[in-house]
């Protein structure tokens, strides 16, 4: 069977990389969310510098605004707060939500997904599938001053198709792929309004994806954003058929995923070598099917590199980790996660491995990278939060590693660094050596072979306050824990018999020794004896009723 049928591992994952479902808002924007998009129509005569113009003068309307954001300029979008009109106060409030929002996705993720999405695509691909969001995404910057709401084309990015939407269009309408859209960075098009549609309009025929422009798209103007029902949308269009719109939202729209999709593709072209294919299809033993759980003795000290603290469960997962198996560590905050990834770091740098750490929330990797810096790893990490905005910073840690290679190389081969690692394998040595004492004590306290419990349960299980009513100081080992029901039972029946021998009807609860009774005691004695069958007829009969049955 072909590792690249439809069915396969690694085109389950290409479908994961994009939400291309319906219900995807990179796909379909049924309606404007609140506190995650505004309609580019709101900010219509909002400018807060209209008012100082000369009587006359035309204001910013919303079309002007996004010509001058196209052409790399930033603009005033409305006022802060203006008591005299409502409608400033409240596009204001939305601007703060969506401000916020925009904060929190680069706090959790790193990302930057601020955007205006212009023009606007609207239909149905060949399958029915709805469609209507954002064609370009041109990135910006929500800013806020004292007076006014700023908005300021994002230094470093690039404005881009909406990737999700073209990855849609060819999964649901089975054509190629337009892989040149996917990498337009739209640096080589003039910036003027009307050349960059036309551009664009010879870029969607280029590629021959039917999508027609709407007259009203060459106008300079934006039309509302026009929010429907799923009936409503099914009715006014058919399958197979897309437009172009002029309408403009500035919102959240994540591109993160979709940039993977081209990568992933040339992997899949490429057919991947063997160790990837393994890593896909074959299982390997998890820790508890090998029963394995200890790895602290498996792995020399002086070959685990650990500049940070850790407990022995930490250690025991750097072992295993360094023996190659693959493990899951989980806990609530504050219980050394994030440590343990910085040791992984570490230990994995000193011995020359190149390492990758990913997290969905960027708050996490801010602490790792903070500990390592701290450290001293700062000039052999990059931190990455957009593959984008970062580069110009990893570009720079790796030219000066470059530059420091000779000064690196005097480094190690110094006699200080000679000295340090002599002491540090000595280090390790000892403390191998104290490990295999301890290990030796940890063995004794938990060994159950003696009596069927260790020498540490016994010990909290006992009361030195109490009063010792059996010396059981040599004779411990007879009474094994393992076995103490048993024991127990026959104690109990014990003291059954003890309950009846002394009731007050029983011919012998007073008895008294015969040595000190006299001959002519003999013919009494045998009188008492005569009755001792009917009192153990008697005295069986009521333990076979408490015990279930007779007793010998």
């Amino acid at each position: 069977m072909s590792l690249f049928n439809s069915t396969s591992p690694f085109h389950v994952f290409l479908r994961r990389l994009t939400n291309l479902s319906g219900n995807s808002r990179m796909l379909f924007l049924s309606k404007l969310s609140e506190g995650k998009h505004i309609d580019f129509q709101k900010f219509s005569f909002l400018n807060p510098h209209a008012k100082e113009k000369a009587q006359g003068a035309k204001a910013d309307n919303p079309f002007s605004l996004l010509k001058k954001i196209l052409q790399g300029k930033q603009v005033s979008i409305c006022p802060m707060v203006d008591p005299r009109v409502p409608s400033v106060n409240e596009v204001s409030k939305s601007l703060k939500a969506l401000h916020r929002a925009a904060d929190f996705l680069f706090e959790e993720g790193g990302t930057k997904d601020l955007h205006i999405g212009w023009p606007f695509v609207r239909g149905k691909f060949m399958d029915g599938t709805r469609v209507q969001c954002p064609l370009v995404l041109l990135p910006v910057d929500l800013v806020a001053s004292e007076k006014e709401w700023k908005l300021v084309p994002r230094e470093g990015a690039t404005i881009s198709f909406n990737k999700s939407f073209l990855i849609a269009l060819s999964f649901y309408n089975k054509t190629p792929l337009a892989e040149s859209l996917l990498e337009e960075d739209f640096d080589e098009v003039e910036r003027d309004s009307t050349v960059f549609r036309t551009a664009l309009y010879s870029m969607l025929q280029k590629e021959n994806l039917e999508i027609n422009f709407n007259p009203n798209t060459y106008q300079d103007s934006l039309e509302n954003f026009h929010p429907f029902t799923n009936d409503e949308f099914d009715q006014a269009h058919q399958p197979g058929q897309l437009k172009i719109f002029p309408q403009a939202v500035l919102g959240v729209f994540p591109q993160a995923d979709s940039y993977l999709v081209p990568d992933y593709e040339n992997l899949m072209e490429a057919k991947p070598n063997q160790a990837v294919v393994d890593f896909f299809h074959t299982k390997s033993a998890s820790l508890s099917e090998s029963g394995k759980r200890n790895f602290i003795t498996d792995v020399n000290e002086e070959k685990l590199y650990t500049p940070f603290a850790a407990d022995s469960f930490q250690e025991n997962i750097l072992k295993a980790v360094k023996l190659g198996h693959s493990v899951v560590v989980q806990g609530p905050p504050g219980t050394g996660k994030s440590q343990l990834i910085c040791n992984l770091l570490a230990d994995a740098l000193a011995t020359k491995k190149n390492v990758l750490v990913v997290c969905q929330k960027r708050a996490a990797l801010d602490v790792v990278w903070a500990r390592m810096n701290k450290a001293g790893f700062a000039d052999f990490l990059a931190l990455v939060h957009d593959f984008k905005n970062d580069r110009k910073e990893i570009y720079s840690r790796i030219a000066s590693q470059i530059d420091k290679v000779s000064e690196y190389k005097t480094r190690v081969n110094g006699l200080d660094a000679i000295q340090l690692e002599r002491s540090f394998v000595q280090a390790g040595k000892h403390v191998e050596h104290v490990t295999e004492e301890l290990e030796v004590f940890r063995t004794a306290l938990f060994d159950t072979s003696e009596c069927g419990a260790s020498v540490k349960e016994l010990y909290l299980n006992t009361n030195p306050q109490a009063a010792a009513m059996v010396n059981l100081r040599q004779e411990f080992s007879q009474f094994r824990m393992d076995n103490l029901t048993g024991f127990l039972s026959k104690i109990k029946g014990l003291g059954n018999y003890l309950t009846l021998l002394e009731r007050e009807a029983n011919p012998w609860r007073n008895r008294k020794p015969f040595v000190k009774l006299p001959p002519s005691a003999l013919s009494e004695i045998k009188r008492e004896v005569e009755e001792i069958p009917a009192f153990i007829q008697q005295i069986s009969g009521s333990v076979k009723d408490w015990s279930g049955s007779a007793l010998d």
